[in-house]
């Protein structure tokens, strides 16, 4: 059913033109990126990935056993992109059909248990062929649910474009993300319509409906920040979905303190963006990052080894000092490999500096017992003592510049020692 055959109104092709094309120009924006990125830039992926192996194939081929690397290659694939990229067009224009041309497909127009929630028509609301009547009250709170939907689905979509065109540019761009930016714009809509109902009973549209009188309030209601808040919604679905669990405790877990003061918002350099890449390989907080396997992150990330051994030290003091993080950043202490390095002498005996430790306790919180004992078990940790190893090769390693994002920039002298360096260091 079409507008001429509900609201008696000849449609304007001229405009119809214009709104397809303006889909068409939105939606062909991800299948033409993902064909650009293979043609010119995945070989600089490939490249990439390459070299970094040969850095590391005496571990990798012969101590590791690292078997990941023929799956990463086979993923990177045109075949593998173009069913990705054209999936999520699919949806992007699926949903951007029913953000601008809902008038004309006739969206809405009967009562839908998605749209209308709790809210049912009645028959006073229903003409002779069961269609329901425009300008009944649950006519407009359709219409607002579907407004709903529609923004989230845009929200978050041109978050999907800058992301993409992040990943683009920092030659990682992976099927996968063209994937997860479908099942993002298909969650966010949903939960935003979600939200809408759960928001219309909080304020009592129910029985705002029950009394055709108010039909202004509903309009009133169902608009103002409703279109704002759905398409921020569509930015960050998380945040939404975390409020609507606040909302309903009986379908939260108990909140577990320890996993919230183990953010990777701890880190520093850590972003939104960095976060959700990490979130690719598992990584959802330091402790997951503390015990992650450097080499896969160093072959399958865009981060340059410094940058990751950075924020693997972080964590681990992270993990040690949960609450305590900004105090010891604060003395001068940054990493773990910096809080062993301040609190043993550089003797031979590698003896605990008492001094040390009691000049630290003095700038934080933390006792020095508690320092003693936490100093005691890094000495011994012989994960750490790679990592410490790794961290030194890598102070001997040639300069490379790096870009805001991490990622390295080709260096301009010779690979040798660089390769060096990754096959001395015995990281696992």
């Amino acid at each position: 059913m079409g507008l001429e055959d509900i609201a008696g109104i000849a449609p304007d092709w001229g405009a119809m033109t214009i709104k397809i094309a303006g889909i068409l120009a939105f939606s062909l924006f991800l299948p033409i990126s993902a064909y650009s990125y293979c043609r010119t830039r995945l070989v600089l992926k490939k490249q990439s990935v390459e070299k970094n192996i040969a850095w590391l194939d005496s571990e990798l081929g012969k101590q590791s056993g690292w078997s990941g690397w023929q799956e990463f290659h086979e993923a990177l694939g045109f075949p593998k992109f173009l069913l990705a990229a054209a999936f999520a067009t699919v949806i992007t224009v699926l949903g951007l059909c029913t953000l601008i041309l809902n008038a004309e497909l006739g969206l809405s127009r009967f009562p839908n248990s998605i749209l209308s929630g709790v809210n049912f028509a009645s028959p006073a609301d229903l003409d002779a062929n069961g269609a329901l009547i425009p300008g009944t009250n649950l006519f407009h709170y359709q219409e607002g649910a579907l407004m709903v939907f529609g923004m989230a689905f845009l929200g978050a979509y041109l978050w999907g474009l800058q992301y993409i065109m992040r990943r683009y540019f920092m030659n990682d761009l992976l099927p996968g993300v063209y994937f997860d930016l479908a099942v993002r714009m298909i969650f966010a809509a949903m939960l935003a319509v979600v939200i809408y109902h759960v928001a219309g009973g909080m304020i009592g549209l129910e029985g705002v409906f029950a009394d055709p009188e108010n039909e202004k309030d509903v309009a009133h209601a169902v608009g103002g920040s409703a279109p704002a808040i759905a398409f921020l919604i569509g930015f960050f679905p998380q945040w939404a979905f975390q409020w609507l669990r606040e909302r309903f405790q009986l379908f939260s877990a108990p909140a577990k303190q320890g996993s919230k003061q183990l953010s990777l918002d701890l880190l520093e350099g850590m972003t939104m963006y960095k976060k959700i890449r990490f979130a690719e390989f598992g990584i959802e907080n330091c402790l997951d990052l503390s015990n992650a396997d450097i080499k896969e992150l160093l072959i399958r990330s865009p981060y340059s080894p410094q940058q990751l051994l950075d924020w693997i030290l972080q964590a681990r003091l992270c993990q040690y000092f949960p609450g305590s993080v900004q105090e010891l950043r604060a003395a001068g202490v940054r990493t773990v490999t910096d809080l062993k390095a301040l609190v043993y002498t550089k003797n031979e005996n590698r003896e605990l500096d008492k001094q040390a430790l009691a000049n630290l306790a003095a700038n934080s919180s933390l006792t020095e017992a508690i320092l003693q004992h936490v100093a005691v078990a890094i000495e011994h940790d012989k994960a750490l003592e790679r990592l410490s190893t790794f961290e030194r090769r890598l102070g001997e390693r040639p300069e490379v510049e790096s870009d805001v994002d991490g990622k390295e920039a080709e260096p301009e002298r010779d690979q040798q020692p660089q390769a060096q360096v990754f096959r001395s260091a015995a990281v696992s």
